[in-house]
């Protein structure tokens, strides 16, 4: 129920009543999940609803299935398509950023009618086309500690890509190097002091004697001494080498494997 007020507001703003206005936004929410694609869960629901009496309210369906005697609606749609679909043998090209108008004599000193309307004919210079952007979502809601990743293609066909890590403690590399580094900071990697636990018949020392241990391995091991001046801090030790920053993180797993490739061909048999 409405007021004569709100009635006169409506006559003299020009605006359909609201109850109008609700049935064409309703009608159009319906047209616009029923040419989604096949697939989309949202039509599969819209396509399948079956409407069950109520005592007092009724959902949006059940209002459009009434609406519809007194509506024409086509019987068969068309398919919105919602990505362009760019080839992937198609060239992109570089954009070109125009910073001036069309008439370049035309700045903002001059006078403002006419500077708007060499405005309004550089807008009408443009492509009609939008800019499209692709994500696939891996950084929704802020993410803290995960990368993301986006595609932009521009009016003339060309593109680019958007990448990085969000987080401090986080950036993209590989699985083989996240793997290490975890298995680093848990003491649980194939060192020989490691895997004299699961076996004694392995000895737990390197080929300097030495316990093999993960500290000993990235801070005292003499035969390691210069990768450990190349990849690691000045004074080296476990808080560093893997709690610091993910550079750090990434310099210290490249260390690591080449430190393993050493010992590999240094490590003897047992007697």
């Amino acid at each position: 129920m409405r007021s004569t007020l709100t009635a006169a507001c409506e006559i003299q703003a020009n605006l359909e009543p609201l109850s109008i206005r609700r049935e064409k936004a309703a009608l159009e929410l319906t047209e616009r999940c029923l040419r989604l694609p096949n697939n989309n869960a949202t039509k599969v629901l819209v396509e399948n609803w079956k409407g069950k009496s109520r005592l007092k309210h009724q959902s949006i369906l059940h209002k459009t299935q009434k609406l519809k005697d007194k509506c024409h609606l086509p019987e068969t749609r068309a398919l919105t398509e919602r990505v362009m679909k760019i080839p992937p043998h198609i060239p992109l090209l570089c954009p070109e950023i125009e910073l001036k108008l069309i008439d370049e004599n035309v700045t903002k000193p001059t006078d403002l009618s006419k500077l708007k309307r060499t405005a309004e004919r550089t807008f009408e210079s443009y492509a009609q086309d939008w800019i499209h952007f692709y994500t696939d979502e891996s950084a929704f809601k802020a993410t803290v500690n995960a990368g993301y990743g986006a595609l932009k293609c521009f009016r003339d066909g060309s593109s680019k890509e958007i990448y990085s890590a969000c987080g401090e403690t986080c950036f993209n590399y590989e699985r083989k190097e996240q793997s290490a580094s975890f298995r680093l900071r848990m003491q649980h990697i194939s060192l020989n002091f490691n895997l004299n636990r699961l076996n004694p018949e392995l000895t737990p020392q390197c080929p300097n004697e030495s316990l093999e241990t993960v500290e000993h391995t990235l801070v005292h091991c003499p035969s390691l001494s210069q990768p450990r001046q190349q990849f690691l801090p000045m004074i080296p030790d476990l808080h560093t080498a893997l709690y610091s920053t993910s550079a750090q993180l990434q310099r210290t797993a490249a260390f690591f494997f080449m430190a393993i490739g050493k010992r590999k061909q240094a490590q003897r048999p047992l007697d």
